[in-house]
C-alpha cells in the first residue's frame, strides 16, 4: 500500500494502489502513519516526500471499504485514522513535502494540505469533493484550509467541489510552485539511486513507482529535500515547532483540542446523513444524486 525508499537523505513514501488511483482505505492510512513513526527515529533522514503511484496522487477514501461504515463509531473510527497520519506528520522534526504529479481528490487533497509544502505538475490538480458527496473534512482541513487560503476561498473551495488547476491552486496558496522543465528544473537526481527500504502490498513494480525522470513534481520536491538538508537539523525542528504553532490548525477561539472534536463530530453526523447515501449510491450507479431539501428553521 505504501512504498518506502530513499533518494539520499530524503525518504520517498508512495501511495502504491494505481489499480483504484490510490484510494484511501484504513490501512493505507495506517500503514502511512506507521511509515512517519519509523521515519521519525532515523536520524539519517532529513526530508521526506510523499507522492502516489500511476496517474493520480489519490481520488480519496476508498468507496469499496466505505461503503460498509454505517454506524457513528466506525466513522468516527476512520477519520481518527486520518487525522492520526496528519499528526505524524506534525510529529516529525524534518518536512513533508507533497509532490503532485496527479490528480488529488477528497482525501486525497485533505492528505495533500496536510504537508508542510506542495509542488505539483503542470497536469495536477485538487478538488475537496466534500460536499457533492454529503460529507465534511474529517482530517483538520477545515481550519488549515481556512489558514493557508483565506476563509472566503476556503468556503468556496470546499462548497463549489470545484477542480482546482496548478495554476489556480498556486495563486490560492494551496501548493508553493508549480513544476516545470525550465532551466531551475533538475533533470536527474545527482546520480542517485533510489534504495528500496519496503514494499508491502505493492500493486507496482519499484521501477514504475520511481521512473522520476518522468515525475517533474516527485524530482524537484526531492531536490527541495537536499536544499532542506543542507540546514541544521536543529534549526529545521525548531522552525517546523513554531510554524505549527500559527493559526494553522484551531479556528480562532478554539484550542486544538476543540477544533479537532467540532469537526469529528461534524463528520460523523454529515457521514450518517441521507445526504451521504445518498451520494454513495448516485456514485455507485453513476447518476445525478437526488438532493434532500433543506430543513426548515424551527
Amino acid at each position: 500500500m505504501i512504498h518506502v525508499s530513499d533518494y539520499g537523505c530524503v525518504r520517498v513514501w508512495t501511495l502504491d494502489r494505481p489499480a483504484v488511483h490510490n484510494a484511501l482505505n484504513t490501512g493505507t492510512l495506517q500503514a502511512l502513519a506507521h511509515a512517519a513513526a519509523e521515519a521519525k527515529d532515523d536520524p539519517s533522514i532529513r526530508a521526506a516526500v510523499l507522492t502516489g503511484a500511476g496517474r493520480y496522487f489519490s481520488a480519496g477514501g476508498d468507496l469499496r471499504e466505505l461503503h460498509a461504515v454505517r454506524t457513528a463509531e466506525a466513522a468516527g473510527a476512520f477519520s481518527d485514522a486520518g487525522f492520526a497520519v496528519t499528526r505524524a506528520f506534525e510529529a516529525l522534526p524534518f518536512p513533508v513535502i507533497c509532490a503532485l504529479d496527479g490528480s488529488a481528490l477528497g482525501g486525497g487533497a485533505e492528505l495533500a494540505l496536510a504537508c508542510d509544502m506542495r509542488i505539483a505538475s503542470p497536469s495536477a490538480s485538487l478538488t475537496f469533493k466534500h460536499a457533492r458527496m454529503g460529507v465534511t473534512p474529517a482530517w483538520g482541513t477545515t481550519a488549515r484550509l481556512a489558514a493557508i487560503a483565506g476563509a472566503s476561498t476556503a468556503a468556496r473551495v470546499l462548497m463549489t467541489g470545484q477542480e482546482i488547476s496548478a495554476e489556480q491552486a498556486f495563486r490560492m496558496h494551496l501548493i508553493d510552485a508549480v513544476a516545470g522543465d525550465g532551466p531551475n528544473e533538475p533533470d536527474d537526481l545527482a546520480g542517485l539511486v533510489p534504495i528500496a527500504r519496503s514494499t508491502p502490498n505493492s500493486e507496482t513494480s519499484v521501477y514504475s513507482v520511481h521512473a522520476s525522470e518522468q515525475r517533474i513534481a516527485l524530482r524537484t520536491a526531492i531536490r527541495w529535500g537536499y536544499d532542506i538538508a543542507q540546514g541544521s537539523p536543529n534549526a529545521i525542528a525548531s522552525m517546523k515547532r513554531l510554524l505549527a504553532r500559527g493559526p494553522q490548525s484551531p479556528l480562532p477561539g478554539d484550542s486544538h483540542e476543540s477544533a479537532r472534536a467540532n469537526e469529528r463530530a461534524s463528520f460523523v453526523a454529515a457521514w450518517l446523513h441521507a445526504d451521504h447515501a445518498e451520494a454513495l449510491d448516485a456514485f455507485a450507479h453513476r447518476r445525478e444524486p437526488r438532493r434532500s431539501p433543506r430543513a426548515p428553521k424551527t
